[in-house]
């Protein structure tokens, strides 16, 4: 997964990096893709059930 072209971190992004590691041990993922494609084999199913209950179906 790599960011659109013209995307560009938010403001205060390095802040929030710093918070994270600062009060959860934790860095950035190297690879988002990588995580996402995890948690979509691993939840990808429960997380479909879960927003087909706030659509209708269509005829």
């Amino acid at each position: 997964m790599k960011p659109a072209p013209d995307d560009a971190p938010s403001p205060r992004h390095g802040e929030y990096v710093a918070w994270l590691h600062d009060t959860l041990g934790l860095t950035p993922a190297d690879n988002p893709g990588d995580l996402l494609a995890l948690a979509r084999r691993e939840f990808g199913a429960q997380l479909e059930s879960w927003v087909d209950r706030f659509y209708e179906e269509e005829d």
